[in-house]
């Protein structure tokens, strides 16, 4: 199923990453400590009227797919990014994913061949700087916004769905879920927080879609 292979690619990246961050301070711990001083990501602005200056000159501190795990320690809070008035996502998701489903549904391999990678880093400049940009006047492809949110959800300091979560879910099946109302499925996800549920909620549907 597409949805379970998602969520469990998701998992193994977020396991890898933190093998390679222990890894990499067992090997080097004065690396450690530099990694540790540098400037900390800036989450999605906490207002959309003031722009503050950016500390990383004109790089995007999100930017850089194929080096995202090298920099573990630059992470984006799900909880400082700026929530949509409408669905109470947070914004940059939302903003991708309906321009996904405006523009992408009909594109095949939508979310497995990436986008280039100055449209890409475009994307996540302009949702950096600015949470509600509207990505049409960017004319970039679907695939490009595709590849920007995983890119930004890879940057989450935490996985949507904890390995815990993942592994009591990952067996049920349609016909258990089914004869007991999705009981099972509720009560898991009744341990995540609010924000996370809507967020979860809001992506499976779009998966579904």
């Amino acid at each position: 199923r597409p949805t379970a292979n998602w969520i469990r690619r998701q998992l193994q990246y977020f396991a890898q990453s933190r093998r390679d961050k222990n890894e990499f301070k067992t090997r080097s711990p004065a690396a450690t400590v530099t990694s540790v001083s540098s400037p900390p990501l800036p989450s999605f602005k906490a207002t959309m009227t003031a722009t503050p200056p950016n500390p990383y000159g004109n790089a995007s501190p999100l930017a850089s797919l194929e080096n995202s795990h090298h920099h573990a320690h630059n992470r984006l809070s799900l909880n400082r990014c700026i929530q949509s008035t409408e669905s109470g996502v947070p914004l940059f998701i939302e903003k991708c994913i309906q321009f996904i489903e405006e523009y992408g549904l009909a594109i095949e391999g939508l979310y497995r061949v990436s986008g280039f990678k100055n449209q890409v880093e475009l994307v996540i400049n302009k949702l950096t700087e600015d949470p509600s940009y509207d990505l049409r006047l960017l004319h970039v492809p679907a695939s490009a916004v595709a590849t920007a949110l995983k890119d930004m959800m890879r940057k989450l300091d935490e996985p949507l769905l904890s390995l815990e979560l993942f592994y009591e879910c990952q067996n049920l099946t349609i016909d258990q879920l089914r004869e007991q109302n999705f009981m099972l499925l509720r009560k898991a996800f009744s341990r995540t927080s609010e924000l996370k549920y809507r967020t979860i909620k809001f992506i499976f549907k779009h998966l579904h879609l």
